[in-house]
């Protein structure tokens, strides 16, 4: 357990998203970073997706004003060996949190802690082979239909990109949306991990857990990048369409992104003013940073469910538009959608987008 300490050093008001550090009250992502014998530990947490963030998500520090929170750290980034350990919380939020460190010496090694309980699985539907632990037989049929559409975006999706020539990337409307300037090794990475994505939601057997012992009412789902066929799926999951732009189905593609033999996505950098789930979000990280767009889970999720409906110019016409509507069945060719109104992206980067793809307002 470690304390931490967040400090208003401005002349300003600051609202600090309590995403990202540990006013959360757990470790949910990587925001810290932990040494041993100068040696950085790697993170073993969880990846949690969360709403996007209310006004109490938010701490109001006046300038000088500091609050201080405990957050145990043993198990998400593997501090049980013996050695001297040095602690840094990562810059964040747009850079306005900076970082002193914090050091300690552990002398006596701890155990390995049990992975998290196990029940009896109860089988679901057999297409996809998987479990469910820990949910109703609600929450089970709930978890394996999402997967099957979430199945039927990966396949539109990676087959999009597999079927847009060489000589069209670069004017690929639906890639330039969601993951910004076109160039071969992005392109490259993005169409390796939408072919892993859709091969392990296509073939892989996953266990949804539905007790969500590691998240808080904020918590959607979250996974384990190292533990790639376990899906653990809390109160706000089951609160979704099954189908759509925000949904079960694209938050499973989310989720299955971030597994490190898949597309070993994070979740994108949080902006200053806590800006790190939705669709505009996804699409200002596309246009300001799309070396960080490629590696983020969500503009995956919203690629494969493409919301917009822009098409992808694959051979042999205009191509398929992917994603879906809510009540789409999987496996249906869906017309294409409205493009969203300026408010659902941030004011300041309308221009932008339009500049980008080509629009006139």
């Amino acid at each position: 357990m470690i304390s931490v300490t967040y400090q208003n050093q401005s002349s300003e008001v600051v609202r600090l998203l309590q995403y990202g550090t540990a006013l959360e009250g757990s470790v949910a992502e990587d925001f810290l970073i932990v040494v041993r014998n100068g040696e950085p530990q790697p993170y073993q947490g969880i990846l949690a997706m969360r709403f996007p963030p209310s006004i109490n998500d938010y701490t109001v520090l006046v300038p000088g004003q500091s609050v201080t929170a405990e957050v145990d750290i043993e198990a998400s980034y593997g501090v049980r060996q013996v050695g001297g350990y040095q602690v840094y919380h990562r810059d964040g939020q747009g850079g306005a949190i900076e970082s002193g460190g914090a050091q300690f010496w552990l002398t006596e090694s701890r155990a390995q802690p049990a992975l998290p309980r196990q029940a009896s699985p109860q089988q679901v539907a057999p297409k996809q082979a998987s479990v469910a632990r820990f949910c109703s037989v609600a929450q089970a049929a709930a978890a394996d239909g999402a997967l099957s559409v979430a199945e039927t975006y990966a396949r539109h999706a990676r087959d999009d990109l597999r079927n847009t020539l060489i000589s069209a990337r670069s004017d690929a409307r639906r890639y330039r949306y969601w993951f910004g300037q076109y160039s071969q090794p992005r392109w490259n990475r993005v169409q390796d991990g939408m072919t892993r994505i859709y091969s392990a939601a296509s073939s892989r057997r996953f266990t949804f857990d539905c007790a969500c012992e590691a998240g808080t009412n904020r918590t959607i789902a979250y996974v384990y990048g190292a533990r790639t066929s376990e899906i653990f799926l809390c109160d706000g999951f089951f609160g979704m369409p099954r189908a759509g732009g925000d949904s079960q189905a694209s938050v499973l593609v989310h989720e299955i992104s971030h597994f490190n033999d898949t597309a070993n996505t994070d979740d994108g950098p949080h902006g200053v003013n806590g800006a790190l789930y939705g669709q505009g979000a996804a699409v200002g990280l596309a246009i300001t940073n799309p070396d960080r767009a490629v590696g983020a889970a969500s503009n995956y999720q919203y690629f494969a469910a493409n919301p917009t409906g822009l098409p992808m110019p694959t051979e042999g016409g205009d191509g398929d538009n992917g994603g879906g509507d809510e009540g789409d069945e999987p496996g249906s060719l869906l017309d294409p959608l409205i493009p969203p109104e300026p408010e659902s992206i941030p004011r300041i980067l309308v221009p932008i987008v339009d500049l980008l793809l080509g629009n006139e307002r």
